[in-house]
């Protein structure tokens, strides 16, 4: 495996969602961990494509009832 990103390389990192460019740094640590959490207990790679396109379906959403 190769080294991990430095922190200054992922505040700069984005992934392209809906054809736009959202910054993987939008993704607050805590639902970061969440969404990471629920990924993998379904068997799915938390990849950062997967966990910001995740953060925003809930975003979209809206709070929890």
């Amino acid at each position: 495996k190769g080294k991990r990103p430095s922190r200054e390389e992922m505040s700069k990192a984005y992934v392209r969602v809906n054809g736009k460019n959202v910054p993987v740094s939008s993704v607050p640590q805590t639902d970061r961990r969440q969404i990471v959490q629920a990924l993998q207990a379904t068997g799915q790679a938390p990849t950062e494509q997967a966990i910001v396109e995740m953060y925003l379906a809930g975003k979209q959403k809206g709070p929890a009832k």
